[in-house]
């Protein structure tokens, strides 16, 4: 099982190309390469899976993370995913985890989908969150639906 997740992650021939982010420092390695490339890219946040249980504390994310991975398959295999997981519960609810307070980001909830194109920052980019990134419709829409100014 975890050799097969692993070709998923990895290998260019199964599609999109998959980063899983553990800690701040390497969010900002992803955002600072996003920066410069100026290549459109998906970003997911999510809380940090349990190693027993393989799930996630967030029941939200349990349910939401998923479709929204395979949306982003679907919709957009050539974007990379950066898979961004938060820490535990106890550090997602503190009010100065380095997520929340990144300006180059501003989270304030998970799970939530990033979606940058166009050298717009993470921070600036149209995002889906909770309840409708659960939503596989909201998914697809938000994924497909050119973006406005």
């Amino acid at each position: 099982n975890h050799f097969f997740a692993f070709l998923l992650t990895n290998c260019p021939l199964f599609g999109m190309p998959v980063k899983r982010l553990t800690t701040p420092q390497e969010l900002t390695e992803a955002l600072d390469q996003h920066a410069q490339s100026k290549q459109p890219a998906l970003f997911l946040f999510f809380g940090t899976e349990d190693p027993k249980t393989g799930e996630s504390w967030c029941p939200d994310c349990v349910i939401a993370c998923p479709g929204a991975r395979a949306g982003a398959r679907k919709a957009r295999p050539e974007w990379p995913l950066y898979e961004v997981s938060v820490g535990s519960r106890s550090a997602w609810k503190d009010q100065k985890n380095q997520y929340r307070v990144d300006p180059r980001i501003k989270l304030e909830k998970i799970p939530t989908l990033f979606r940058c194109e166009g050298g717009v920052s993470p921070a600036d980019a149209p995002r889906l969150s909770e309840e409708a990134l659960a939503d596989k419709a909201a998914v697809e829409e938000f994924l497909t639906k050119p973006i406005t100014k």
